[in-house]
């Protein structure tokens, strides 16, 4: 089977989006019988199987991304038609699908993936300004059309899936849930079989500061003054450590450690050298980082938010705050802290144990191919 992939992301980010479709090229190394192609903006140049394309436009419109990249994915998808016919065309963007939905030879099969909910379900409280607001209303009116058009629709969790069918009134067997995975054999576990020693060393990864609540951590850590934190920060840029420095000011106890956008394998070093993985996501349509966390075994703590209790197996492999609770995630925390190490153990090993039967890269592959299939033979 033929497979051309319209991805936003792949090849300079080391996180998110850019690693999922990594791992989707990688099946090209695995069933040899398909040649998955994808077409994107991130490479340096083209190859045999990457198709980039350049797009121009006003910097000043770079807030209808979406619109624009309709245009080059379509037109570049039909261009790469007459030299590879793929069978299936899918977008790592579901907003981007239109054009191409409407336009291309029906015979074409097309997935889209949608992966966050903020498009679904646009407030202020995300998006902070009204003229955001606004914007994401427009790209919902986008989404939801090309919802109705496209052949078959893929989210990254249970709880999206019913988002999506219900602020899209879409049918149930259009839809279906492939979680992000990732290598887990690339983490190495470590055991926690000692108590925590002071300072206690809480991780938080997220870019968007935010969606992952790192106003409700610094507030829990404000919470626990029996203890000493040294709280490390990463994914964020490098000017929002103002930020966080604002939300410390006057919490002694707690020493930041800023180490900014970090490679993924960087990331992994973290998870073993720290003691809690924190991140009390208030907007988390899956939270792919808790999952790694588990695969390294180190404890997670986060809250109950979108697909976040589907990784944590609804708090086996970890703790679940209320979301916008800090009194409840700082219990939590300490709950976790003066556990005995035995518990903690017996949560990072059901954790790693879930990961890899649920999280590998592999297994999400071979899930994708079977959708593929089973969409082009009906």
């Amino acid at each position: 089977m033929k497979i051309l992939v319209c991805a936003n992301s792949f090849g300079s980010r080391v996180v998110g989006p850019s690693v999922f479709n990594q791992h989707l090229f990688k099946i090209n190394e695995t069933y040899k019988e398909h040649d998955v192609r994808f077409l994107t903006q991130d490479i340096d140049v083209s190859t045999e199987k990457i198709y980039q394309f350049k797009a121009h436009y006003p910097q000043s419109l770079i807030a209808l991304d979406f619109i624009f990249r309709q245009w080059y994915f379509y037109r570049h998808a039909k261009r790469i038609y007459k030299e590879f016919p793929f069978d299936v065309l899918v977008f790592s963007n579901l907003k981007y699908s239109l054009l191409s939905c409407l336009l291309l030879p029906k015979r074409i099969k097309t997935i889209g993936f949608i992966t966050e909910y903020m498009t679904i379900n646009p407030s202020l409280q995300y998006h902070e300004t009204y003229r955001r607001l606004f914007l994401f209303h427009f790209a919902r009116f986008i989404e939801r059309i090309a919802a109705t058009q496209i052949d078959h629709i893929s989210v990254c969790s249970n709880d999206l899936k019913q988002r999506v069918i219900d602020g899209y009134n879409i049918k149930t067997d259009k839809i279906s849930v492939i979680y992000h995975g990732f290598d887990v054999n690339l983490i190495q576990f470590r055991n926690q079989l000692k108590p925590f020693n002071a300072p206690i060393k809480i991780l938080f990864i997220k870019s968007n500061l935010r969606s992952g609540g790192i106003d409700i951590l610094t507030k829990a850590l404000g919470i626990l003054k029996e203890y000493t934190f040294q709280l490390s920060v990463i994914g964020a840029l490098d000017f929002r450590k103002i930020e966080i420095d604002a939300l410390i000011k006057d919490m002694p106890h707690v020493n930041l450690r800023f180490l900014g956008i970090k490679p993924q394998l960087d990331v992994y070093r973290e998870m073993q050298e720290n003691d809690i993985l924190c991140t009390p996501s208030r907007l988390e349509s899956l939270g792919i980082a808790n999952a790694e966390g588990l695969a390294s075994g180190i404890s997670v703590v986060s809250t109950r938010e979108g697909g976040i209790p589907e990784v944590l197996d609804n708090g086996k492999n970890g703790w679940l705050a209320e979301p916008e609770n800090a009194d409840d995630l700082a219990e939590k925390l300490r709950i976790c802290i003066e556990a005995d190490p035995s518990v903690r153990a017996k949560k990072s090993h059901a954790g790693r144990l879930f990961v890899e039967q649920n999280f590998d890269y592999k297994q999400l592959n071979a899930l994708f191919l079977e959708k593929c299939v089973a969409l082009f033979d009906k």
